[in-house]
């Protein structure tokens, strides 16, 4: 768990946030981004999780990521994109997992 906080910490800049939400999801907010640096960063992640992995009594487990982005659509309240967020998040668990749907 340690080095995927890691990795997602170390692509973040200083005003950007992220936590855990809920028992296995973590949320990422990244003010004042564009869509396009937005995709690029959550690929790049997901390749980056991807080749962290463990052994757990010598049989190698791959982590792969599922991502949800939402954009803040002009509201005021951060409830309304972190809840289309979580949406586009099981969205992507509901098409297989390992993917970032975009809404």
């Amino acid at each position: 768990m340690c080095n995927f906080v890691r990795t997602i910490q170390s692509n973040l800049k200083n005003y950007d946030y992220e936590g855990r939400y809920g028992s296995e999801d973590f949320l990422v907010m990244k003010p004042d981004s564009t869509s396009i640096s937005i995709e690029s960063l959550y690929e790049r992640l997901q390749v980056q999780i991807a080749g962290i992995g463990t052994v757990v009594q010598g049989v190698r487990i791959n982590i792969t990521t599922s991502v949800g982005v939402a954009g803040s659509n002009g509201s005021t309240t951060v409830e309304t994109p972190v809840a289309a967020a979580d949406a586009t998040l099981y969205q992507a668990k509901d098409e297989g997992r390992d993917r970032v749907v975009y809404i």
